[in-house]
């Protein structure tokens, strides 16, 4: 069972480093045909992690909730979660860190981040 949460947990965080890379590339129009075909299935797993896995499973567990169907991924949930106040938005902080760090710093270009910050 810990193997396959392990191969879960580094293959989703793996897909989404390497999609997000594929993204700015693909954004400075120099993601070939090649790349794109070659990438998609990893996308597609990537995804699915982190809509089973991350959002459900774990995302579950930390934020100590059912994921809501208007939130199918674990950014989306991390969104709403980073904006309140309280334990939730602290655990919401840290795993925005964690995405922005690979998001917002492949997407310098457009200085985009991937969890927003609050608007005051």
């Amino acid at each position: 069972m810990l193997k396959w949460m392990l191969v879960l947990w580094f293959g989703t965080v793996w897909g989404f480093v390497a999609i997000m890379n594929a993204k700015r590339i693909n954004a400075r129009a120099k993601l070939n045909l090649f790349w794109r075909v070659n990438l998609l299935p990893l996308g597609v797993l990537a995804t699915l992690g982190d809509i089973v896995f991350f959002n459900y499973v774990l995302g579950s567990l930390m934020f100590f909730e059912p994921p809501r169907l208007r939130e199918p991924t674990f950014s989306a949930r991390v969104q709403r979660h980073y904006r309140t106040e309280g334990w939730r938005g602290k655990v919401a902080g840290f795993w925005a860190k964690q995405l922005n760090a690979i998001d917002s710093a492949i997407d310098d270009d457009d200085g985009e981040a991937h969890i927003h910050e609050p608007r005051t």
